[in-house]
């Protein structure tokens, strides 16, 4: 069959069964029930859209907890041993000189958790903090040389996490998944500060209308 044909039937296909589909819906489904085929339509035809909500969630729960399990082993030797320290070494080097509770809201970290993190890198000399000359109540941090030898110690150990973690996706599928969480993040930073400070149900009809 001519390709061009073939994508013309699928389209009708897909938008019979959902009229409001746009051209990036399409693409997304029909390479996602290419990659594995019979599983998507099992899911598709037994799943309601809470049970997949929900089993996406479980999902990243699991992909989560494997990822801080390579990253113990993989940085079990060195100075910095978990990965949410090399995370704040990451961000603090691209900041620059932040204050404080601007390093721990771009972690997206809890206040007390952040200050432990930054405390016990403070500790380990790989940063340094320092009066804010523009509002003396706060502190600035910054990273240190120390700290951008051990960061730069801990990439290609993080760079091997991320080859196990993804390792079953093909190039394509990757550029796919990321291209959809990016999507998912700019979404969830537009709505950060009102989450963090509102009351479920709110953020609930928000964040789902």
């Amino acid at each position: 069959m001519n390709k061009v044909v073939e994508l013309v039937n699928e389209w009708a296909r897909m938008e019979a069964d959902n009229p409001e589909m746009d051209l990036t819906e399409f693409c997304v489904r029909y390479l996602a029930e290419r990659t594995d085929l019979a599983r998507f339509k099992n899911q598709e035809e037994e799943d309601s859209p809470v049970m997949i909500d929900e089993k996406l969630s479980a999902h990243f729960g699991r992909l989560n907890k494997y990822v801080q399990h390579y990253s113990k082993k993989a940085m079990q030797e060195m100075l910095l041993n978990n990965v949410e320290d090399a995370i704040y070494l990451i961000a603090l080097s691209s900041m620059g000189k932040p204050r404080k509770s601007e390093l721990i809201h771009v972690m997206l970290s809890e206040f007390p958790s952040g200050i432990d993190v930054i405390k016990r890198l403070v500790n380990f000399q790989l940063i340094e903090e320092f009066p804010d000359e523009e509002d003396r109540r706060s502190k600035r941090v910054q990273i240190t040389p120390k700290g951008n030898e051990v960061l730069a110690a801990c990439y290609p150990a993080l760079a091997r996490v991320g080859k196990i973690a993804f390792s079953r996706l093909s190039a394509a599928e990757k550029i796919m998944l990321l291209n959809l969480l990016a999507k998912l993040d700019d979404f969830h930073s537009e709505h950060y500060k009102m989450a963090r400070n509102g009351d479920f149900e709110e953020i609930f009809r928000q964040m789902t209308q």
